[in-house]
């Protein structure tokens, strides 16, 4: 039983000690590794983009909502993040300006919008043009629900 354990702690002390070696040797190559794993790239590219592309449309919920905690997005008590996701990519128009939402142009793609100052709950969807520097406020239909919040 001793031996199995005293192995075992020499196997994990091994692993341990490897793992600082080769940390230490890539941290005084640094330029080495990053030829090596330039060259790398440059021979893999096209496997490369093609595997994050899938990757980006696998995770996209996932990476999405992560993004929106980093910027301090909260939920008011009745709403959940698959909820407030599931409502964001299911709008079609902007809540604002009534534009319709088009992913594939910078100036109309969905932006989650929220109250920057104080609660940080979300308003709602609306295009990248109403987004900018708050340009909601003078782009808004008279119909607009975003009428609420022009104070």
């Amino acid at each position: 039983m001793e031996r199995v354990i005293l192995k075992l702690i020499t196997h994990q002390h091994k692993k341990r000690w490897a793992k600082a070696k080769m940390a230490a040797w890539q941290l005084n190559n640094r330029v080495k590794v990053a030829a090596r794993n330039a060259a790398l790239y440059q021979t893999n590219k096209e496997q490369i983009k093609a595997r994050m592309v899938v990757y980006n449309k696998e995770h996209h919920r996932e990476r999405t909502i992560y993004k929106w905690q980093l910027r301090g997005v909260k939920l008011r008590p009745t709403e959940t993040w698959n909820g407030v996701y599931d409502k964001h990519m299911a709008t079609t128009h902007c809540e604002s300006c009534d534009l319709e939402i088009d992913d594939n142009s910078r100036s109309t793609r969905r932006n989650l919008d929220h109250v920057h100052k104080g609660t940080h709950y979300i308003r709602g969807t609306i295009c990248h043009l109403c987004n900018v520097h708050d340009q909601w406020r003078n782009r808004m239909t008279p119909d607009s629900v975003y009428q609420l919040y022009n104070l």
